[in-house]
């Protein structure tokens, strides 16, 4: 799959640099001019990485970096704005969990294009945990229907329930 990233601004100018900064590089580039275009296209498309701006017309940054939060949450979030107060950048990384915050200005071919390539190797990063974090979740359950059928077959005792510890009927007794 091809890295992809959705760079949000409302400054035509903003956008035209990134993207004369981001030509030939190993990814694809969509861009919105705005809130609800930026919205449309997340609900069309999974990116890897958004960058996007605090101020824009409809939905305001804040409210895209809780979208993909919510619906994206292996999508890597970058913040690219003019200012920013220690509240709000302590709500974004802690409550939001971006990736990083940029202030304007700010060379688009070197340190934000190593914190792109970066925020990518952090998207395959997510994407290994998710699928461990799944296939442990697989492994735990397929045990656990093992378990009652063994218990069942040896009808030794009653398969624990979430939270509950072991019961064995025949001795009489509980087992934590």
């Amino acid at each position: 799959m091809e890295r992809s990233i959705l760079f949000i601004s409302k400054y035509p100018d903003i956008v035209e640099e990134f993207l004369s900064a981001m030509k030939g590089k190993d990814f694809s580039v969509d861009t919105a001019s705005d809130g609800e275009e930026a919205w449309a296209k997340l609900s069309g498309k999974v990116y890897h990485v958004i960058v996007t701006g605090l101020v824009l017309d409809g939905y305001n940054g804040e409210q895209i970096v809780t979208r993909i939060n919510e619906t994206s949450p292996d999508t890597v979030c970058i913040i690219y704005t003019t200012t920013i107060s220690a509240a709000q950048l302590h709500f974004f990384m802690n409550k939001r969990d971006v990736f990083r915050v940029f202030l304007r200005p700010v060379d688009f071919q070197t340190e934000f294009f190593q914190a792109l390539e970066e925020a990518f190797l952090y998207h395959e990063v997510r994407l290994m945990n998710r699928e461990e974090e799944t296939e442990k979740k697989q492994a735990l359950e397929q045990g656990k229907r093992d378990m009652a059928v063994l218990s069942h077959r040896l009808g030794v005792f009653k398969a624990p329930e979430e939270g509950d510890a072991a019961v064995y009927e025949t001795a009489g007794c509980a087992h934590a």
